[in-house]
């Protein structure tokens, strides 16, 4: 589920990419379909196995929830938290973003232990019914939507404060942060794949998906999409119902 296709326009470390995590898991939960996993990718995001290899490994581990979860120095996300945000507003749109966050320390905070994982995770169907409809995400909300990165710390955080906290397993995606072959966008930035990342790749323990590329690094693309040939997604037809009442 694509969050342009919802009408949102998320941008890193506001509250609106957080929901847009949160809408688009309310609709895959809402799917009268048979599903056991959710996995949040990034546009630049691009899977390296073949994607029945990815299917055929969840299905082994129904339970599982796959995501590097740590716990931060409260420090670095004591700043995270007490850091002031200006509004956001998208070059040539009316659009904009609510990111005038402050919070006075972690008094508010609701949780015992705080904890934080790249948002690009896989989710669980039993985590995903619990995270929608045992009221821990709609208790807290309010915190989320007016801290800084609620995309890398809500669910990390509800998943690590939980009984599911034993179902987590380290994270299916690719992602290198030094010793850039191909140089970064910015500074703070992931590498950016290329074609002299392919033995990398090809061996990259558990994992089935990896980023960042970019378009013009296009050797390493094309080889990729020898594994998963791009197929077009027909899309659903399903009446969307729900198993509980969310939100």
């Amino acid at each position: 589920i694509n969050a342009e296709y919802m009408g949102l326009q998320p941008c890193w470390g506001c509250p609106s990419l957080f929901l847009a995590m949160v809408v688009g898991l309310i609709r895959v939960n809402m799917m009268a379909s048979n599903w056991s996993h959710v996995t949040f990718l990034s546009g630049s995001s691009f899977p390296i196995r073949k994607m029945e290899e990815f299917r055929n490994y969840l299905k082994l581990r129904p339970e599982n929830i796959f995501m590097d979860l740590n716990e931060p120095q409260l420090g670095e996300d004591e700043i995270r938290f007490r850091t002031h945000w200006t509004e956001y507003i998208v070059p040539d749109s009316p659009s904009h973003f609510l990111c005038p966050l402050y919070v006075d320390g972690m008094s508010d905070f609701p949780f015992h232990d705080m904890f934080k994982a790249e948002l690009w995770s896989t989710l669980s169907f039993p985590f995903v019914n619990y995270l929608l409809c045992s009221g821990v995400l709609q208790s807290s909300l309010l915190f989320w939507c007016h801290t800084a990165v609620p995309d890398e710390h809500a669910i990390p955080t509800i998943a690590g404060n939980s009984s599911f906290r034993s179902k987590v397993r380290p994270g299916l995606m690719y992602v290198q942060w030094f010793n850039c072959m191909c140089g970064r966008e910015k500074v703070g930035s992931p590498c950016i794949l290329c074609d002299k990342e392919r033995y990398n790749l090809d061996h990259a323990p558990n994992a089935f998906f990896a980023r960042k590329f970019i378009q013009s690094n296009i050797d390493i693309l094309n080889y990729l999409q020898t594994i998963n040939p791009i197929k077009p997604i027909e899309p659903s037809k399903e009446r969307l119902t729900s198993s509980c009442k969310i939100m």
